[in-house]
């Protein structure tokens, strides 16, 4: 009876002690988050009668399911943030997710207003945002884009419409392989070549830096038309 006891009381400890590194363990494992990201975008328009130009700055709310929950402006050109806004409603988009459960979450989209006729054009100045926070304490911040500049609209240029592009940024805020969501002939590479000489700030989870992607892009108007 004794040694059944004794016998009993080894495998109570080893029990005991696997419960404990486990728990240990989980409690040492840092969480796992994957950032949102788009999936599909269309043509944006450039209002005809809007003499406008520059950056509008969306940062777009999304459920644990991807879709669009709202739309907050953080940059603003008023006759240019409508078609902007009016444009992503129709994208879609995958939800971040958090130890493998989609959660809600907010991803950044730059919206950069080209008119033809700016040829190696300066970098547009780019007013700091309010850090987003995400969604339902959600501890995660998108990159935060910190210059930008006009794309070289091509001499004898035909072309008008929106380039969409979904542009990675590391952990270290660098820019990775960027993925062409809506084209333009003649105007999409022009459009690659400006967003690689954009610059972000990381995003960060939990105030560490991971990776994530942005949406950026330009929307281009031929030479011949004016309001």
């Amino acid at each position: 009876m004794g040694k059944r006891l004794r016998i009993s009381s080894v495998f109570l400890g080893i029990a005991l002690l696997l419960v404990s590194v486990d728990f240990v363990r989980s409690q040492s494992v840092p969480p796992q988050f994957r950032a949102p990201h788009i999936l599909t975008a269309s043509d944006i328009a450039y209002p005809l009668d809007s003499v406008a130009s520059g950056l509008v700055s969306l940062e777009v709310q999304l459920d644990a399911h991807g879709r669009i929950a709202g739309v907050n402006v953080l940059r603003d050109i008023p006759s240019l943030t409508g078609p902007a806004k009016a444009a992503v409603h129709s994208w879609t988009f995958a939800a971040a997710a958090l130890n493998g459960q989609h959660v809600a979450s907010t991803i950044h989209v730059h919206v950069i207003f080209n008119p033809a006729g700016l040829v190696h054009a300066d970098n547009l100045s780019i007013a700091a945002a309010a850090p987003a926070s995400g969604t339902q304490g959600l501890a995660y911040t998108p990159p935060q884009l910190q210059s930008a500049g006009f794309a070289n609209y091509p001499p004898n240029g035909v072309g008008q419409g929106g380039v969409v592009l979904s542009v990675p940024v590391t952990a270290s805020g660098i820019i990775g392989k960027v993925q062409v969501l809506h084209a333009v002939p003649g105007l999409t590479q022009t459009s690659v070549a400006a967003a690689r000489l954009a610059t972000f700030a990381p995003a960060t989870f939990q105030n560490v830096p991971v990776r994530a992607s942005v949406v950026l892009a330009y929307v281009f108007r031929v030479p011949n038309v004016s309001p």
